[in-house]
Protein backbone atom coordinates (compact mmCIF):
# COMPACT_ATOMS: atom_id res chain seq x y z
CA UNK A 1 0.00 0.00 0.00
CA UNK A 2 2.04 2.58 -1.29
CA UNK A 3 0.58 6.12 -1.74
CA UNK A 4 0.04 9.38 0.53
CA UNK A 5 0.87 10.01 4.31
CA UNK A 6 -2.82 9.95 4.70
CA UNK A 7 -2.79 6.12 4.54
CA UNK A 8 -0.11 5.57 6.96
CA UNK A 9 -1.81 5.27 10.79
CA UNK A 10 1.34 6.50 12.47
CA UNK A 11 1.95 9.63 11.16
CA UNK A 12 1.15 12.66 12.92
CA UNK A 13 -2.37 13.77 12.98
CA UNK A 14 -2.64 17.52 12.26
CA UNK A 15 -5.97 19.37 12.84
CA UNK A 16 -6.67 23.20 11.50
CA UNK A 17 -5.62 25.96 13.27
CA UNK A 18 -2.58 23.38 15.09
CA UNK A 19 0.38 25.98 15.68
CA UNK A 20 2.47 22.38 16.20
CA UNK A 21 3.29 24.28 19.83
CA UNK A 22 2.92 20.98 21.36
CA UNK A 23 0.11 22.29 23.44
CA UNK A 24 -2.52 20.73 22.90
CA UNK A 25 -5.90 22.36 22.45
CA UNK A 26 -6.83 25.50 24.15
CA UNK A 27 -9.36 24.60 27.02
CA UNK A 28 -12.33 26.84 27.39
CA UNK A 29 -13.21 28.54 30.66
CA UNK A 30 -15.58 27.13 33.06
CA UNK A 31 -17.98 29.00 34.39
CA UNK A 32 -17.70 29.35 38.53
CA UNK A 33 -21.78 28.51 38.66
CA UNK A 34 -21.14 25.04 36.79
CA UNK A 35 -17.98 24.26 39.84
CA UNK A 36 -19.84 25.31 42.71
CA UNK A 37 -22.72 22.07 42.62
CA UNK A 38 -19.18 19.64 41.46
CA UNK A 39 -17.60 21.13 44.48
CA UNK A 40 -19.96 20.95 46.92
CA UNK A 41 -20.09 17.33 46.35
CA UNK A 42 -16.47 16.43 46.28
CA UNK A 43 -16.37 18.05 50.13
CA UNK A 44 -19.67 15.81 50.67
CA UNK A 45 -17.86 12.89 50.16
CA UNK A 46 -14.57 13.81 51.64
CA UNK A 47 -16.55 14.34 54.66
CA UNK A 48 -18.56 11.32 54.49
CA UNK A 49 -15.39 9.02 53.60
CA UNK A 50 -13.74 10.39 56.86
CA UNK A 51 -16.66 9.86 58.98
CA UNK A 52 -16.18 6.35 57.95
CA UNK A 53 -12.94 6.15 58.29
CA UNK A 54 -13.27 7.58 62.17
CA UNK A 55 -15.55 5.07 63.07
CA UNK A 56 -14.16 2.24 61.88
CA UNK A 57 -10.41 3.36 64.03
CA UNK A 58 -13.54 4.04 66.96
CA UNK A 59 -12.04 7.57 66.85
CA UNK A 60 -15.14 8.95 68.43
CA UNK A 61 -15.11 12.14 70.65
CA UNK A 62 -14.96 12.15 74.15
CA UNK A 63 -18.83 13.24 76.08
CA UNK A 64 -17.30 16.19 78.12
Amino acid sequence: MQGSDNENPLSTRVTAGSDRSGRGPRLREIPFRLIVPNLVTVLAICAGLSGIRQAIEENFPKPS
